[in-house]
């Protein structure tokens, strides 16, 4: 079971989680520059080292729109495995993929909390600020996204 919360599309930094979420979207801001969305060439994983771990990417694909694992972080509790399949592919993420569309649909990068029951019946609160990229400045062509896990 898992509980979320409604895409914020208007967040603001001082609503993020923790310090690698405010890093993250702060270098997206300074990337994108004037642009609605920066290219995927613009970002640089050396000019924020501390935050990669935490970091999440799929690629956007269409015509069926769909988002394929690229990246995903090493300090996340998603298995390695799911790197290089569709997030259809993936049990329970109906949800995620939902909020995916949102964001390709609005081309803005998005907040939002997220609390789960796991197998073993802990429950786990998290985060994510999702931004995203783009090659037309157009077209979503890459997501990322940066988690974080909320002390309960």
């Amino acid at each position: 079971m898992s509980i979320i919360s409604e895409p914020n599309f208007e967040f603001s930094i001082n609503d993020l989680s923790s310090p690698e979420q405010v890093a993250f979207y702060e270098y997206w801001q300074k990337i994108k520059n004037n642009k609605t969305m920066p290219n995927r060439a613009s970002f640089k994983p050396m000019d924020i080292p501390k935050v990669l771990p935490y970091i999440f990417m799929e690629d956007v694909e269409y015509n069926p729109q769909r988002y394929k694992v690229r990246l995903i972080g090493s300090k996340s509790d998603v298995p390695s495995e799911h790197t290089g399949k569709y997030l259809d592919e993936i049990p329970d993420l109906d949800v995620v993929i939902c909020l995916l569309d949102e964001l390709v649909k609005v081309k803005k990068p998005y907040y939002y909390e997220r609390t789960m029951t796991l197998a073993s019946g802990a429950t786990k609160r998290y985060s994510s600020v999702v931004v995203p990229f783009s090659e037309d400045d157009d077209k979503v062509s890459i997501v990322m996204s940066c988690h974080a896990v909320i002390r309960m």
